[in-house]
């Protein structure tokens, strides 16, 4: 196994609040990322304790695409450390790949009505994969910039809603297979 570190930079056109709301929402995914992900079932959802955040943690399966055909499913646990910045941990079984995330929202210093999505990535990975590290970080940049672009079209539309007067609070759609199959 080796180790290593990415920092990820991509910006938005949009305040940080908008960016927000689209960070802790995860049920997007299989919706705006079709092309990387075929799917997504959340597992269970912990409630804030403080009722400041959407929910405290939740824990998913996001079914990926690997070169856009090969099918992959990875486990995750996500938790919203604070204001702005979310922590998560994946794991791809097939490729034996853990990923350790810590995501956070800035002002743009050029235009602080304008955010910059900073994502601090440790990825551990097998030793047969060392050789393909470059290869391994171009495609995370890829992923991450992709699915940033893809955001913005989410982001337009809460911030249209927003000045036509129509705060939606943001919410869970989706029932998590806990509350499923326990009635939890």
């Amino acid at each position: 196994m080796f180790t290593f570190q990415v920092t990820l930079r991509n910006y938005s056109a949009w305040p940080i609040d908008i960016v927000w709301e689209n960070a802790v929402d995860l049920e997007h995914v299989a919706f705006l990322h079709r092309d990387t992900n075929y799917g997504f079932e959340l597992l269970d959802v912990r409630p804030d304790p403080r009722g400041r955040f959407l929910y405290d943690s939740m824990t998913f399966i996001a079914k990926r695409k690997l070169l856009g055909i090969v099918p992959s499913v990875n486990f995750g646990h996500r938790w919203i450390a604070d204001m702005y910045e979310i922590w998560q941990i994946d794991q791809n079984p097939l490729l034996g790949i853990t990923t350790c995330l810590r995501s956070t929202l800035e002002p743009n210093p050029q235009d602080p009505a304008k955010t910059d999505m900073v994502d601090y990535v440790t990825i551990t990975a097998p030793g047969l994969l060392k050789p393909f590290r470059r290869l391994l970080e171009a495609a995370l940049r890829r992923h991450t910039r992709i699915q940033c672009q893809q955001d913005e079209s989410f982001r337009a539309r809460r911030a249209e809603l927003r000045a036509r007067g129509i705060n939606l609070p943001p919410s869970l759609f989706n029932a998590s297979l806990m509350e499923q199959r326990f009635a939890v």
